[in-house]
């Protein structure tokens, strides 16, 4: 019945085709996040007609960013950080004169001991990242650390798992070591050391992205979730969940990993007719990272009061634990704002995720105490709010970003293949350059995505 449906719907004539203001929509895009948006701008400005459908009420995908009348500085609930410099994005901060200010401050760690400055024990965990290689066959993390660290200390041990399943949103057992080596290395080309905010809310780029490149602009639909994609060669139809269809003879899907893996019962899933069977091995060699932040806002900056042995934490940066849940926070510095982030990722997320706000933000609280040594109840009554947003109960995203298992640090590439000239993908989880994961990334995606439908 499906297959009659879809041969039917594919025999109408060309000039059947959905149309926007009398003209034919050459591509759709799925996705209005970073990827998306950037292709739809490329697409227009090379003089295409483009419609963009958003299952959600707001542009920006995984940058979420709130601006609240009772607060006087952004409140980021997804990306925050510029890792490095990615001319994506320094290209857009100089285009539109948008600020980026450089992340400062100084470490602190708390591991098993009162809290004090970091000591070299990240240096030498630098130093054991730099002997990663692959011999012979692809391998975990783990298996790397259990083999060919046997004579680097435990706790630098201890750190570089902790490391790789907190950047990564990862399983140290699972995630590929080639693609860590990659991911390294295309760091080191941007200078990935040095990070950056963007002043205003990362939410800054996302409009600009947003705006048109040229006097054609994309037709941007917000709310119009996509159920079911029915494509065959030069012919590609969309139906959303409000009965919709969209027609167009291309499109890109920017649509993130967690929603493209969902189960056909899943409320997020989206149904390709024919299957995509072509990019099943790739969906197999990539996970979608879990992670649960919780930005506190607190009525004063407390802790730059605070002494250990004699040292201020006026300049804390960034505060390295080992809680089992909330191991790693950070400062707004430069900004002296009365803000602390708590960051779960990978493991620790999945046993946050899908709980109520008041049970998260109750686990961060009694994390912060315990790595302060500071009364649950003070602290308590220092908060002024808290806010957070769960990506893997969000049914557009279904998780934070992606990473590669073992064996599948080239499935990101094979996602990256268009198929039959027709259905093209972008977002971070296709990024071919070792930038996945990031929004630069995923700004590269769309770029390469909508060349790849220009060049013919």
């Amino acid at each position: 019945m499906i297959k009659l449906a879809m041969i039917s719907s594919f025999k109408r004539s060309r000039s059947d085709v959905a149309r926007r203001d009398g003209r034919q929509i050459d591509v759709l895009v799925i996705g209005a996040g970073a990827a998306g948006l950037t292709a739809a701008r490329e697409l227009t400005a090379g003089g295409l007609t483009v419609t963009v459908l958003e299952g959600r009420s707001r542009v920006g995908g995984r940058i979420f960013t709130r601006h609240l009348p009772s607060m006087p500085f952004p409140i980021e609930l997804g990306a925050e950080f510029v890792h490095g410099e990615p001319p994506e994005i320094l290209d857009v901060v100089r285009t539109a004169k948008l600020g980026a200010r450089r992340v400062a401050g100084d470490p602190w760690c708390r591991h098993g001991g009162p809290l004090g400055r970091c000591a070299d024990l990240y240096g030498q965990t630098r130093q054991l990242f730099d002997r990663m290689s692959v011999k012979g066959e692809d391998r975990s993390f783990q298996d790397f650390i259990d083999r060919d660290a046997r004579d680097v200390s435990q706790p630098v041990r201890q750190r570089a798992i902790a490391y790789v399943e907190g950047f990564n949103a990862a399983d140290a057992r699972r995630i590929s070591l080639a693609s860590l080596i990659g991911s390294r290395d295309a760091d080191r080309s941007i200078h990935a050391d040095a990070q950056y905010r963007i002043a205003g809310g990362y939410d800054r780029i996302v409009e600009w992205l947003a705006r048109p490149a040229a006097e054609r602009r994309p037709d941007l639909r917000l709310r119009a979730v996509v159920r079911a994609v029915r494509w065959r060669r030069g012919r590609v139809e969309v139906a959303t969940e409000a009965g919709e269809v969209f027609r167009a003879e291309r499109a890109i899907v920017t649509l993130p990993l967690g929603v493209l893996r969902a189960a056909p019962s899943e409320p997020a899933a989206v149904r390709f007719v024919p299957e995509i069977a072509a990019k099943r091995r790739a969906l197999q060699g990539l996970e979608m990272g879990s992670v649960i932040r919780v930005t506190l806002v607190f009525r004063e900056r407390f802790w730059e009061r605070m002494t250990r042995d004699r040292r201020a934490l006026r300049n804390l940066g960034f505060l390295f634990t080992d809680h089992r849940l909330f191991p790693t926070w950070w400062s707004t510095l430069p900004a002296r704002e009365p803000v602390l982030t708590a960051w779960a990722a990978g493991r620790r997320a999945d046993e946050l995720s899908f709980h109520a706000k008041a049970t998260v933000t109750r686990h961060a609280l009694a994390a912060l105490a315990e790595a302060l040594d500071i009364d649950e109840r003070r602290l308590r009554s220092l908060l002024r709010a808290a806010h957070t947003h769960d990506w893997q109960a969000d049914r557009f995203s279904r998780g934070a970003y992606s990473w590669a298992v073992v064996g599948g640090a080239n499935a990101s590439a094979e996602l990256a293949e268009p198929l039959d000239r027709t259905l093209f993908f972008a977002g971070e989880a296709t990024d071919v350059t070792g930038h996945y994961g990031t929004v630069h990334g995923a700004i590269a995606s769309g770029k390469r995505a909508a060349a790849q439908i220009l060049s013919g």
